[in-house]
């Protein structure tokens, strides 16, 4: 049998999209994220065809066929794509494989008589098809796009471009247009505005309708304009280009009339105009492909043309544009990106973060927007980015995201990470958490692993390190906006910064300066969560240098033990491994190998349901009323709450499919890590309170027996030591009590703290006997001063566990 007779028999078998047995056609199709109305007659299904690799027969699989021919239908040949009874593509080297003669031959989806749109894939013609219910065309490859024949009738083309790592879907859209613009025909080129994520081949049409909906596709029909093509020396002219700039394959050239043209750098294309939405931070997007065929882009401020331009220069040079050393060149390149006139506009921003419903990165935008426009960031500083993704969301999962299960510090710290964007949408405050414990238990590990949730790429991954000055550490929260903010080991930092430093994390803001003309700059703003680690506690690490604690530097940073209890230091289940350094090491490798896409992916789902953070606030609210008892103080249910979102945010990551956790797993370790930090401060009370209630007990065991003279019979046995700071006096029962006097009580017992609250505290906890009227203190009769009012202090206060302080003992986990 000829390949034709066998192609026109395959055909006839082939059955069409909306019979029922060809189901698993369209759940391949409704997969792709492609909801077409109605199929067209060009593609159908075929239940079983063999698949052959190498001369070699590898099976029988279901196939979508696909009729390609050339414009007058008469002679076709077929495209097959090789799927599952599950609509998946089949598992074999190339699922999508041609049959006959290509060249000049394409995928008809509909007749057209006047407009047509063109795209490479049938997957992307179709999103075109769906989206601007256009005459579409596949010409599947970038090769069949070049050969593409265009009846004369047809007087507008349309050509959805792939846009790939190697320049060929771009290089093929405008070979097309090229001969079409010859032809007399009106061509619009449409790229994806999205940019290539690192470690992707390319992007296509459909990767936008997946990732921002319609709304791309209708702002490039409107404002993309037609291509022109100058023919002098078969050099393209593209449409905005000044007059007296000249870009062909091989560059950029400066033309003049009455001399050679002179080559200014290599091919540079200024995609866009770029722009706040309040009109301001004007740019260009600059794109180029290096020597190595990788393309780039860089959103450029205009600013920096400002002056002698080599900062900019210099930018580009390190990413690989080939630029004329001449100086007269140098200048005229300043003058190509200054006069260009792009049509496309494009919103840039400053910052990584939500703006609006996107979510931006440094190289993608995930989410839709009010504005029909792409966001993308746009930034003078030259900077490094571990916001990079590599490997597999599955590789992620196996070997990383599987270990955390049954460790409640692991998991916990995953989930920071996903609840890092989920301030702004869920309105939450921001603030941190502090692995505390001896070293080599895992603190370091734990950090590693929550940050191969975001990215990494640089020596140290995601990770920081507390090695900074509170100014540096403003530029670094605002480069982690809306996501979470790792500080490995916080003995590197004085201890006066790091209480500055928990407010201003948690706060969002910082430092308000004057600039050089003496005009107040606007302060740094984010919204982020962190996750830091060190040996000693915030409370212990202040104290050592002798510094106060208050309450709210650890309400905004609170400490959990790190070490679980099981005997592996931060671990509670090692996986198989022999012991907690393999594990650790394990997973440490791992994180270097694999990270980024577990958030990116998180994001993209989040954003395409409206109704999540309601129901993550409404998980955190049950988190709370759970975790904490009524009448709790107020910065017990501040910390809850960061906490329940915690856990929420992992719920929904398990949810999602991100997390391959059983449900509930994310709000166990979460309240296992709640209340371990619980049992670490002793309690549910206010941390002034308790901190104010330890400074009286540290004052009385430091001079108990000093400065407190003992009262025995009518006088005083000894006269107590220098600056006598009241009495003591042992009870019928045989306690001791301390009378201490009002002055000294309010200047030294109870210095950095509010004395009406200290005593309060002491008097709800029955640890000070009041007077008839119920006041705290008292009048009593002491030895040669007569009657004073005195703060009697019972020796209940010394108490193992602190009698009358609600609160839980022990650090609570999982049975060993």
């Amino acid at each position: 049998m000829s390949i034709l007779n066998f192609i026109q028999k395959l055909w006839k078998e082939s059955l069409p999209l909306e019979d029922k047995m060809s189901a698993p056609a369209r759940l391949y199709i409704k997969q792709r994220g492609i909801n077409v109305a109605t199929f067209p007659d060009a593609l159908k299904f075929h239940p079983g065809l063999t698949y052959t690799y190498d001369n070699k027969i590898i099976g029988r699989f279901p196939a979508i066929v696909a009729k390609v021919t050339e414009p007058n239908g008469k002679d076709f040949s077929i495209h097959r794509i090789f799927i599952t009874q599950d609509g998946k593509k089949a598992p074999v080297p190339e699922p999508k494989k041609s049959l006959g003669r290509m060249k000049e031959r394409a995928v008809w989806f509909a007749q057209a008589s006047n407009e047509v749109s063109a795209a490479e894939g049938i997957e992307t013609a179709l999103a075109v098809f769906q989206t601007t219910s256009m005459p579409t065309v596949s010409c599947i490859s970038a090769t069949g796009m070049k050969t593409l024949l265009v009846p004369e009738n047809i007087q507008t083309v349309h050509i959805w471009a792939d846009k790939d790592c190697s320049g060929a879907g771009e290089d093929a859209a405008m070979t097309l247009a090229e001969k079409l613009v010859r032809q007399g025909k009106t061509v619009y080129i449409h790229s994806p505005p999205m940019p290539i994520p690192e470690g992707k081949k390319g992007v296509d049409w459909l990767d936008e309708l997946n990732t921002h909906g319609a709304t791309k596709f209708l702002a490039s029909l409107e404002e993309t304009a037609p291509v022109s093509i100058n023919g002098l020396n078969g050099s393209k002219k593209l449409f905005g280009v000044a007059a007296s700039f000249d870009v062909r394959d091989g560059g950029v050239y400066y033309q003049d009339e009455d001399k050679a043209p002179q080559w200014i750098c290599s091919r540079l294309d200024i995609v866009g105009e770029t722009r706040s939405e309040k009109g301001t931070n004007w740019g260009r997007l600059l794109r180029f492909k290096d020597n190595d065929g990788r393309f780039h882009e860089w959103a450029m401020p205009m600013s920096l043309l400002a002056g002698d331009g080599n900062e900019y220069r210099a930018h580009l040079l390190n990413l690989g544009l080939q630029i004329s050393p001449g100086s007269d060149a140098k200048k005229k390149l300043s003058s190509y990106i200054q006069v260009f006139k792009a049509l496309r506009k494009i919103t840039c921003v400053d910052r990584v973060g939500w703006h609006d419903k996107q979510f931006v990165l440094p190289d993608c935008t995930i989410g839709c927007s009010k504005i029909d426009e792409q966001v993308l960031l746009q930034s003078a500083e030259i900077n490094r980015s571990n916001l990079r993704a590599a490997g597999t969301l599955i590789d992620w999962q196996e070997v990383i995201a599987k270990k955390c299960i049954d460790n409640s510090r692991l998991i916990f710290a995953v989930c920071t990470a996903f609840a890092g964007p989920l301030l702004k949408p869920t309105n939450h405050e921001g603030g941190g958490f502090h692995y505390r414990g001896v070293t080599s238990i895992g603190k370091t590990t734990a950090l590693r692993i929550a940050g191969s949730v975001c990215g990494g790429g640089e020596i140290n991954g995601y990770l920081n390190t507390w090695r900074t000055t509170a100014n540096a550490i403003e530029a670094v929260a605002a480069q982690h906006c809306d996501l979470l903010l790792l500080l490995d080991e916080i003995h590197h930092v004085e201890p006066k910064i790091v209480g500055e430093v928990a407010y201003l994390l948690a706060n969002g803001c910082g430092k308000s300066r004057l600039n050089r003309s003496v005009q107040l700059q606007r302060p740094m703003e984010w919204r982020l969560l962190f996750l830091s680690s060190g040996e000693a506690s915030l409370a212990e690490y202040l104290c050592q240098a002798g510094i106060q604690v208050r309450g709210g530097q650890e309400t905004r940073m609170v400490d959990i033990p790190a070490d679980a209890g099981f005997g592996h230091g931060l671990f509670e289940n090692l996986h198989g491994f022999p012991d907690g350094c393999s594990f650790s090491d394990h997973l440490n490798q791992a994180s270097k190998k694999f990270y980024g896409t577990p958030l990116r992916q998180f994001l993209a789902l989040f954003c395409k349901e409206n109704e999540w953070a309601v129901i993550i606030n409404d998980m955190t609210n049950a988190f709370v009323s759970k975790q904490v008892p009524l009448g709790t103080s107020g910065e017990i249910h501040r910390v809850a709450t960061r906490f329940g979102l915690v856990a929420s945010s992992g719920e929904l990551a398990t949810k999602l499919g991100i997390c391959p956790w059983k449900e509930g797993d994310a709000s166990l370790a979460a309240s296992v890590c709640f209340k371990a930090w619980i049992a670490s401060r002793g309690g549910y009370d206010c941390q002034d309170t308790m901190n104010g209630i330890a400074q009286v007990r540290a004052f009385l065991q430091e001079f108990g027996t000093a400065r407190f003279p003992i009262i025995a019979g009518t006088g005083v046995s000894d006269e107590g030591g220098i600056r006598r700071a009241g009495f003591r006096r042992v009870s019928v029962s045989g306690d001791t009590e301390w009378l201490i006097f009002n002055e000294v009580f309010k200047k030294e017992v109870c210095k950095g703290f509010n004395p009406r609250a200290v005593a309060r505290a002491l008097k709800e906890r029955n640890y000070l006997w009041r007077d008839s009227d119920g006041k705290c203190s008292r009048p009593e009769r002491l030895p040669g001063l007569g009657k004073v009012r005195v703060y009697c202090i019972r020796s209940s206060i010394m108490e193992e566990g602190v009698s009358g302080v609600s609160g839980v003992s022990g650090v609570p986990g999982r049975e060993k």
